[in-house]
């Protein structure tokens, strides 16, 4: 079984040991408010109505998009409902149309997904794909931050590797300055494509201690 944080086995059987992701030194390599345990568990969708649609659309944290009306305006019965089928614009990101009141309008489904579950951004800020999918709509896959912020995210993404790695000097650096600012190790690790623990070790400085530098391990 992997885990659903860095793509490592789990170890322990749950019962005679705890569960957790191989690449965690300990319990204390899990963020304050995460159990290891968790990690093997497949995310719960949960269904919420969309803000100023309520009663009429709803979206799960996994990035579905629902209408709980009939094609002719009739209210669904049951727990169901239609499931819109994104639909991807130029900027590549998946976009659905909501109707209200006899007019449609237009939402990328990361920004329903952000309103929903994260609240209303705030002034000044952007919505931040962690893992750097424009695709991946999860709401534990984003984030607000600054537009600077965003930027860089979208240059330092793990899947730009330098001479063969993912990490070199210049993006220690730059994941120290993240966790300065409030960005997880779950998020940084998810962010540029390694384990938890390559993020815990460069926070720690055993791994890239100066701009450029080569992996210690």
């Amino acid at each position: 079984m992997t885990c659903n944080e860095c793509g490592g086995m789990m170890i322990g059987d749950g019962v005679t040991e705890p569960v957790r992701c191989e690449n965690a030194e300990g319990w204390e390599d899990h963020e304050p408010d995460c159990n290891p345990i968790d990690c093997i568990i497949s995310i719960e969708e949960v269904w919420k109505d969309i803000p100023g649609y309520e009663g009429i659309y709803q979206v799960s944290n996994t990035g579905k998009i629902k209408s709980l009306y009939g094609a002719r305006g009739k209210l669904r019965k049951g727990p169901g409902g239609k499931i819109l089928v994104p639909m991807t614009q130029r900027d590549r990101y998946p976009h659905v149309t909501l109707c209200k009141n006899g007019k449609g309008k237009h939402f990328t489904v990361h920004r329903l997904v952000a309103l929903t579950f994260l609240g209303p951004r705030p002034e000044g800020q952007e919505i931040m794909h962690i893992d750097g999918n424009r695709k991946n709509p999860e709401s534990t896959n984003l984030r607000y931050g600054s537009k600077s912020c965003n930027m860089a995210f979208t240059v330092d993404h793990g899947t730009n590797k330098v001479n063969g790695r993912k990490l070199d000097g210049y993006k220690a650096n730059r994941i120290r300055e993240y966790l300065s600012v409030g960005i997880t190790v779950s998020e940084l690790a998810r962010h540029f494509a390694v384990s938890r623990t390559t993020i815990l070790n460069v926070r720690k400085g055993k791994n890239y201690k100066t701009t450029g530098g080569e992996n210690a391990e």
